[in-house]
């Protein structure tokens, strides 16, 4: 339960973080800023994939 309840988490995460980097390209933000999205978006990635092979076994 509570691993599904993770993976909805890091999918809306992952969706909002699409949206801002989205916004940061119409903004023409500094690239730093779109790195930090970026990073971020990688890690919520990597975690859903965590709790995916979790929920696998």
């Amino acid at each position: 339960m509570e691993a599904e309840l993770g993976r909805a988490i890091e999918r809306i995460e992952i969706t909002r973080l699409e949206t801002l980097l989205a916004l940061a390209d119409r903004m023409e933000l500094p690239p730093e800023v779109v790195e930090l999205l970026e990073t971020t978006k990688i890690e919520a990635e990597n975690g859903l994939a965590e709790l995916q092979e979790l929920t696998e076994i």
